[in-house]
């Protein structure tokens, strides 16, 4: 019996570079989270929270990469980046007013 390997923000970071994404879901808002710090248009993103809770439930229900990969480019990964990234102004200020 072969042990499986947790998944990690490798696995995340990967999915950039599967000829699969869209430039969408859970991966596309964490990019855009990641330049909008980055250009100084937003004060903060915190993505390693985000990621660590995904990574976790992804964890517990013992997904294979392929299949978080799925739910990375899907809509409810990006629902999920809305609710813990903030997608516009008014998201933020939510979003970071909950954490």
């Amino acid at each position: 019996m072969t042990k499986r390997t947790e998944l990690t923000v490798q696995d995340i970071e990967a999915g950039y570079a599967n000829d699969e994404w869209l430039g969408f879901g859970y991966l596309g808002e964490r990019r855009n989270a990641i330049e909008a710090v980055q250009s100084g248009e937003w004060e903060f993103a915190n993505v390693t929270v985000a990621d660590t809770l995904a990574l976790q439930v992804a964890n517990e229900k013992r997904w294979s990469p392929e299949r978080f990969f799925q739910w990375l480019n899907s809509k409810d990964g990006r629902w999920y980046a809305d609710m813990t990234l903030g997608s516009d102004e008014f998201s933020e200020r939510a979003a970071t007013y909950v954490r």
